[in-house]
């Protein structure tokens, strides 16, 4: 009824319409893409920080575990020290009789090739414990921080004064704690 010319002139105009929509939304998704980028850098941050927490979290469990276990050997080994024997059936434990300190110096000295190297051993785990638990504390720290930076961030941008100056500062102050090695 209208002609061809008149049904070419409507499509045309009606995928105008579609590009121009088209153009639109690809637009919006674009400025939430880079609206997201900042945020997702940051936030890839925090799960970093998290898997070296649990890492450390876990070497922290095998140094205590380890740590028990020489404090038990120690226990057995003070135990056979002073043991001059013992049975379980009937249930009887004779301990070793000294009659001066010469002569306990002397037994002492005998087992201090054993203890000696398990007391340094405990000692020595019970000092990587520690390192492993201050350590899994400050990938903690981090992941916290890594996590609230956005939201900092985002109460600055809703508080509708000097931003730039604010942004840089807390961005400077994040810089500093994550810098710090642990």
């Amino acid at each position: 009824s209208k002609g061809l010319k008149a049904q070419l002139y409507d499509r045309r105009e009606q995928l105008n319409a579609m590009v121009e929509d088209y153009e639109e939304k690809i637009k919006n998704l674009y400025e939430k893409i880079e609206g997201l980028l900042p945020g997702a850098t940051s936030a890839g941050l925090a799960p970093a920080y998290q898997d070296l927490k649990k890492a450390a979290e876990i070497k922290t469990a095998r140094y205590s575990t380890t740590f028990f276990a020489f404090i038990i050997i120690l226990i057995i080994v003070a135990a056979m020290s002073i043991t001059e024997s013992f049975s379980i059936w009937p249930l009887a434990w004779e301990t070793i009789r000294v009659s001066n300190l010469t002569e306990f110096l002397e037994k002492s000295l005998i087992r201090l090739p054993i203890i000696v190297p398990v007391v340094w051993a405990a000692l020595t785990v019970s000092k990587r414990r520690s390192e492993m638990h201050r350590l899994a504390e400050e990938y903690a720290h981090k992941e916290a921080l890594a996590k609230s930076y956005e939201g900092f961030k985002q109460q600055i941008i809703d508080m509708d004064i000097d931003t730039k100056a604010m942004l840089a500062e807390l961005l400077e102050v994040l810089l500093k704690a994550v810098s710090l090695n642990a």
